[in-house]
């Protein structure tokens, strides 16, 4: 993946695909012909942003 990269480097990653994957995309993962369903691009999209906003509160609360 993507995040071998970083590791091979020795930095500590986590990886996660927020999305929920039919058979057939599971199967395409990492082949020429690679798919994902639009929604689910969307779905992870919303799941990031999240994220995000809940780190920078967190980090807000911190200080």
């Amino acid at each position: 993946t993507d995040n071998n990269i970083f590791r091979v480097k020795g930095i500590p990653v986590y990886g996660c695909i927020p999305a929920v994957f039919t058979q057939d995309e599971i199967s395409s993962v990492h082949n020429v012909d690679e798919q994902l369903r639009i929604v689910s691009l969307y779905e992870g999209i919303n799941v990031y942003t999240k994220l995000c906003f809940n780190i920078k509160d967190i980090v807000i609360k911190a200080k």
